[in-house]
């Protein structure tokens, strides 16, 4: 299964070195396929952005994902380069919703790094037919 599951709708940027004020930042993005072509994960790199700055919504095939990075910094922490300055993400996704079993995906945060997955429709995936 070669098809692809969805497209960029805004254009890919580089993260900025200060506050964009007008615009959010498209964060670097991979889409690839589930083993056995079970569907689709999409990784976002979001870094420095907690659960709780995040929110993914997903209507008639159209996903939205937006965050920000408050840009605080630990007392004993030192800033190192742009690593502190606050940021706006989003990302918006046009999906196939005759490819993906939407009421399945999930979503994941872990060290900067989202991470979504998207079953391909039951109908959709391969299957073995025996020979008898």
């Amino acid at each position: 299964m070669n098809t692809t599951c969805c497209k960029p709708t805004t254009p890919q940027t580089e993260a900025p070195k200060a506050p964009a004020k007008s615009r959010p930042t498209v964060p670097r993005h991979h889409l690839g396929t589930l083993p056995e072509n079970a569907g689709w994960e999409l990784r976002v790199e979001l870094p420095g952005v907690s659960k709780d700055a995040l929110k993914i919504t997903l209507e008639k095939g159209e996903l939205t994902i937006e965050a920000s990075r408050s840009g605080a910094i630990p007392e004993n922490w030192r800033p190192v380069g742009a690593a502190s300055v606050p940021s706006d993400y989003r990302l918006d996704l046009s999906l196939r919703e005759d490819l993906i079993a939407s009421d399945e995906v999930t979503a994941s945060l872990e060290n900067g790094i989202l991470n979504l997955r998207f079953p391909s429709r039951r109908e959709v995936q391969p299957r073995v037919v025996p020979v008898n």
